[in-house]
């Protein structure tokens, strides 16, 4: 695990985030905490259905996937 020090180094590239979470409250902390605190570029949404063209449209480093959401 990368302090928070590290991450802050490693995000001067703008790496993008994909968040897919059906709860609205728990997807824009996610986001906001990403955006502001770490400097990641983020594209969220809640169904699991749209993820796939999401990601190939967004082309994330790194996606955060509720793995309960239904279709997923």
């Amino acid at each position: 695990f990368m302090n928070t020090q590290q991450i802050e180094q490693n995000t001067s590239v703008h790496k993008k985030i994909l968040i897919v979470e059906d709860e609205l409250v728990l997807r824009q902390m996610l986001v906001r905490r990403a955006e502001k605190q770490f400097g990641y570029e983020c594209l969220s949404d809640q169904t699991g259905e749209k993820c796939i063209e999401m990601c190939r449209e967004f082309d994330p480093d790194l996606v955060l996937l509720d793995m309960g959401l239904p279709k997923v």
